[in-house]
């Protein structure tokens, strides 16, 4: 809950908001009710107050992360991100994610997102259209390797207009083949003369050229591991695509 920006400030927008009394020289910064956030940096911690200084201030701490269309960004923590914002993990907390580009993993064995178990968190997640959340793509010659995208264990809102997916498993090897790279962000790699897997779709299999009979299977497409872990903890609004498995 926040002050106006603008016009009238009233007591019971005070009482509201930070939960206090009539007396104004209880609504110090830092006192425990008014919380020392950067949206009340002019309310003041000693001396004179007034209303005026009260402007826009809010009773949480705010951590907005946005992602624009045609930009990438990997492994995010919503806890570790806004510990470095400047919050003290005691105030309660509005977290506003809002991805038009692609938030992708650095590897299958970690997550594209995650809440790091966060609490006192009100968390408002917003991938546009053709905006992405992927876990990686498992390389070549490894099957049964998809990085998962999401993992949440704090409540969160998910507003998906775009493509929630897990990476896609490597191809196997043939006779003497190289398997394909799955699809994800980042893609895996394919294992020799293998191809690499794009976002959307796995690598081509490979053959290796006098060593064998056969060329190596391609890698799969995205939706091959898990899309969510904590889905119980997701409230969709709307579903969107989701690629990969829910569970949790």
């Amino acid at each position: 809950m926040a002050i106006p920006s603008s016009g009238p400030i009233r007591f019971t927008d005070l009482k509201n908001t930070f939960n206090l009394g009539n007396n104004l020289g209880n609504y110090y910064r830092g006192t425990g009710h008014v919380p020392n956030v950067p949206q009340d940096a002019n309310v003041p911690t000693s001396g004179a107050i007034s209303f005026s200084k009260f402007y826009g201030a809010t009773n949480v701490f705010v951590y907005n992360f946005s992602l624009a269309s045609g930009t990438n960004a990997t492994n995010l923590n919503l806890k570790t991100n806004a510990l470095a914002a400047g919050w003290d993990s005691v105030t309660p907390i509005q977290i506003n994610v809002t991805i038009g580009g692609v938030l992708g993993s650095t590897s299958p064995s970690l997550y594209a997102f995650s809440t790091g178990g966060i609490t006192n968190a009100t968390i408002v997640v917003t991938v546009n259209s053709g905006g992405y959340i992927t876990g990686a793509g498992g390389p070549g010659n490894a099957t049964g390797t998809a990085g998962p995208a999401m993992f949440v264990d704090a409540p969160i809102v998910l507003k998906n207009s775009g493509v929630v997916q897990s990476g896609g498993v490597g191809g196997s090897g043939g006779s003497g083949g190289f398997g394909g790279g799955g699809a994800g962000y980042f893609p895996g790699p394919g294992a020799g003369t293998g191809g690499t897997g794009s976002l959307t779709s796995g690598g081509s299999g490979g053959y290796n050229s006098g060593k064998g009979t056969t060329n190596g299977s391609p890698g799969s497409g995205p939706g091959a591991g898990v899309a969510i872990q904590g889905v119980s903890k997701v409230t969709f609004s709307p579903v969107g695509t989701i690629l990969g498995s829910q569970v949790g």
